[in-house]
């Protein structure tokens, strides 16, 4: 999502904020993903132990059956 507005000034709240919505609306696999992403970019970031924390979670969520 970053990518397609390279003028945009990231920091880590915005990964932490997309991937809440993602979570929000049920897109695990997008939430998972800027989680990761996020503790890629930021290792030492400020809301580190969050977004592993919420990985985890996500991780432990089953799909749901339609």
């Amino acid at each position: 999502a970053f990518r397609r507005f390279p003028n945009y000034v990231v920091t880590e709240q915005n990964y932490l904020v997309l991937a809440k919505a993602y979570a929000d609306t049920n897109a695990v696999a997008k939430a998972t993903a800027m989680y990761q992403a996020y503790l890629e970019r930021f290792p030492n970031g400020n809301f580190r132990e969050q977004a592993q924390e919420s990985v985890r979670v996500l991780k432990s969520v089953k799909p749901v059956q339609g």
